[in-house]
């Protein structure tokens, strides 16, 4: 059961706790992306990316539900702002391995 707390400035608290059931991933097509400079526009780095998928559980495409147990608290100064406890999560992934070149 992994649980994660993150602690910031200001009393600023994060915490995430998750359990899950593993799945079979899905491996995606590697794709290309360009990362323009800011500073000189005419400048472009390009990043290839593969990866494997695992959807846990999302409310629009509706795959098997395999998220058992999900809660996330945020709080404290700015978090306060961004998160009442009215927040709906849309999509859980696992990206199980990810090759950026």
């Amino acid at each position: 059961m992994p649980r994660t707390g993150v602690p910031g400035g200001e009393r600023e608290h994060l915490e995430l706790h998750i359990r899950y059931e593993h799945g079979v991933g899905n491996k995606g097509m590697p794709a290309d992306t360009k990362f323009y400079s800011a500073k000189n526009p005419g400048v472009a780095q390009i990043s290839r990316q593969e990866q494997v998928l695992d959807i846990l559980r999302n409310v629009t495409t509706t795959p098997p539900d395999r998220v058992k147990e999900f809660s996330f608290k945020g709080s404290g100064g700015s978090y306060a702002k961004l998160f009442d406890g009215t927040e709906k999560v849309l999509s859980w992934d696992n990206i199980v391995w990810l090759n950026r070149q």
